[in-house]
């Protein structure tokens, strides 16, 4: 039960205390709560009903914050309506807002009528956006202790499944579409409790213009309230909320920023539905209303949300920002960057085209007393031309248009080069290259040179993916109690099904190195990179590998200077080439200490050979002994000492001889190859 006390209990406490003394019975607080504040609710829902803390006293403070935020938002809410037009290419139409009219509307006797629109801006920013899904994200989950460290293996097999369940592409690149665009993405990370039947993660991308925040601010969660505010149907607000049907109705009052849309959108059977989050006593607190009725506010349920609405306490918005603006949590895009260069290319695309008109529909000079006949003259399907008498030199004289000068075009290129320039749209980068420029490697070189600012801005994005990540596995912490069969694909394409739940990432118990227990939650840090890359860069790499293999690194007998080469280098996926060259090392030594091992072997063979050879010479010279009984004393020394030898290496089997033996044997092995060598 939450132990906060909110000024409406008492409020309430006192008035049922007078209601009952007045009755003089005991009055329902239920009841007493649903007629304070206007609700019409059946028999069986009022013996339901709790005491609420939020009601249409705290909904009419909300929606004067909610009015504060618009009037801040003001500026920015325009910037983004108009922006969106030249994303749409309707420039002229921005073109003649601001230079054809004046303020009351009425032409502008200098402005050029000739309408011309050019997509340089749009092809910039679509360049722009290939970049961001040519990087797609992919996070690599790592444990912070050793003890998490499958689970943290599960969970990085896990986060894809949950990501492709949310057609997370879809929502990736609808968030940094308008980051390209308007400098701005949001993307909300929360729990739906009715999906899928047993709830589930939902991943979402937030249209700026209806979603309100503190102004001044950098940081989302500095706020003190944030609002997302939605048009729903009316109808289907009273199926979703049967219990408040009689209350709800339309919304005419629905004061939301729109884009200017093609086709008419009527709202009259629309409610503005408003989510108001807002954190009280360190706890993130929800309330869904629309008018003055409360659908649903977590502080008017504190059994089932104890802790709020989420335990980690933070707003479950992620804000991804293009380039920054001092004092907003909001940015500006490339339309901001790009827009004024366009705008002098279509000016200038204008003129060429009324030039151009002007000498295709050439005009005349006609004297008032001219006896041309107009009709004919205009008339170009007919052969002749009458006149009332003879043409004089002066009767009919063209005007004489003027042609555009070189210059003109000149500086024409030029803003289409600048729009290029500012946006970070070089040719290389959209399919070009330079005269001669073929190989690979230089194409990437000229490619990482021109994307300096894609890279700043992938960079960010993978920033916000983290945080994505993050609140992803704070919802699995929260809310997965139940088990959940989840298809796991391996990196072989094979499939898995793991069953999983949150067990092994609530408050785990472990033991101290002085033997005590100790509680820690589980942490893991979030690593993101590129799942893939652009053709380019698979280019490069596939073409360095090649140059590694050239220069011998993979060769196992140059693992250490390969390593000692590797370590001053910095490509992707050098901890790959640098694990494998290990590896490679690795299989050399236990090569060369087989080899050893080889070696002593067949040198041990060979001296147990030798071994059995002296054995049975030994033998043959003890038989001689017992035949010769007057062999001299050297004879019979050398018989014995041989004898004695051959004795102590018996026990042992394979002892080596002495020196005396092994010349003995050495002048027999002689005399016995010079004997067989003669002729018989």
């Amino acid at each position: 039960m939450s132990k906060y006390k909110n000024p409406m209990d008492e409020k309430n406490n006192k008035v049922l205390k007078e209601t009952e003394q007045q009755a003089d019975k005991p009055i329902n607080k239920a009841d007493l709560f649903n007629e304070l504040n206007g609700l019409k609710i059946n028999k069986s829902e009022k013996e339901n009903h709790r005491l609420n803390i939020i009601g249409k006293e705290e909904i009419t403070r909300a929606r004067e914050i909610l009015q504060k935020y618009k009037q801040e938002k003001q500026a920015l809410e325009s910037r983004i309506v108009n922006d969106e037009e030249w994303w749409k290419i309707h420039n002229w139409e921005q073109i003649k807002k601001k230079d054809l009219y004046n303020s009351e509307g009425k032409q502008n006797p200098n402005g050029i009528e000739t309408p011309s629109s050019s997509a340089w801006l749009f092809n910039s920013i679509i360049n722009k956006i290939a970049d961001f899904s040519d990087c797609y994200p992919e996070a690599n989950i790592r444990a912070r202790t050793g003890g998490d460290v499958s689970e943290a293996e599960r969970l990085k097999n896990i986060l894809p499944m949950i990501l492709k369940r949310n057609n997370y592409f879809k929502t990736y690149l609808a968030g940094v579409s308008e980051k390209c665009k308007h400098g701005t993405g949001v993307t909300y990370v929360g729990w739906n409790k009715d999906k899928d039947g047993i709830g589930d993660i939902e991943i979402q991308d937030i249209n700026i213009l209806s979603i309100f925040w503190q102004g001044g601010i950098s940081d989302i969660q500095k706020s003190r309230n944030v609002f997302t505010v939605e048009l729903i149907d009316t109808d289907l607000l009273k199926e979703q909320y049967p219990d408040l049907a009689e209350n709800i109705t339309s919304d005419s009052n629905n004061e939301l920023k729109k884009y200017y849309y093609e086709d008419y959108i009527d709202t009259t059977d629309k409610s503005l539905v408003i989510d108001w989050y807002y954190k009280k006593k360190g706890k993130l607190h929800y309330c869904k209303f629309v008018n003055d009725i409360v659908l649903f506010a977590t502080e008017n349920e504190p059994d089932e949300y104890p802790n709020g609405l989420y335990d980690d306490g933070d707003y479950p918005f992620v804000f991804d920002t293009l380039f920054s603006m001092q004092g907003s949590i909001a940015g500006f895009g490339f339309i901001d960057v790009g827009k004024m260069p366009q705008e002098y290319v279509d000016k200038m695309d204008a003129g060429i085209l009324q030039n151009v008109l002007m000498n295709a529909n050439p005009r005349y000079f006609e004297r008032q007393d001219s006896s041309i006949n107009r009709e004919e003259f205009l008339d170009w399907t007919q052969p002749f031309v009458k006149t009332n008498g003879n043409l004089g030199a002066e009767d009919l004289r063209e005007i004489s248009v003027r042609p555009l000068d070189s210059t003109i075009f000149s500086q024409r290129d030029s803003k289409v080069n600048e729009i290029k320039e500012v946006t970070a749209n070089r040719d290389v980068s959209t399919g070009g290259t330079t005269s001669g420029v073929t190989a690979a490697s230089a194409i990437s070189a000229l490619i990482e040179t021109g994307s300096k600012v894609s890279r700043l801005a992938i960079k960010g994005s993978y920033d916000t993916f983290e945080k994505i990540v993050y609140f992803i596995i704070e919802r699995m912490r929260q809310f997965y109690d139940l088990p959940r069969c989840i298809r796991i694909t391996g990196d072989d394409g094979t499939e898995n099904f793991d069953s999983y739940d949150n067990s092994n990432l609530k408050l785990q118990v472990r033991q101290t190195m002085t033997g005590d227990t100790a509680q820690y939650l589980p942490e893991f840090d979030i690593e993101v990179a590129a799942q893939k890359a652009s053709p380019y860069s698979k280019a490069a790499q596939n073409e360095l590998a090649l140059q590694l293999y050239s220069a011998g690194f993979f060769n196992p007998q140059n693992t250490d200077q390969s390593l000692a080469c590797l370590n001053v280098m910095d490509f992707d996926h050098k901890s790959d080439i640098v694990n494998q060259i290990k590896k490679n090392g690795t299989l050399l030594d236990a090569l060369q200490q087989a080899q050893m091992q080889l070696q002593q072997l067949q040198q041990e063979n060979e001296r147990l050979k030798i071994m059995c050879d002296l054995n049975i010479d030994n033998s043959n010279l003890t038989g001689m002994k017992g035949k010769q009984q007057g062999s001299s004393p050297n004879v019979a020394q050398a018989s014995t000492s041989g004898s004695s030898d051959m004795q102590s290496t018996k026990p042992e089997g394979m002892q080596s001889v002495s020196k005396s033996d092994k010349g003995s044997l050495a002048e027999q092995s002689a005399k016995k190859a010079n004997e067989s060598a003669q002729p018989r």
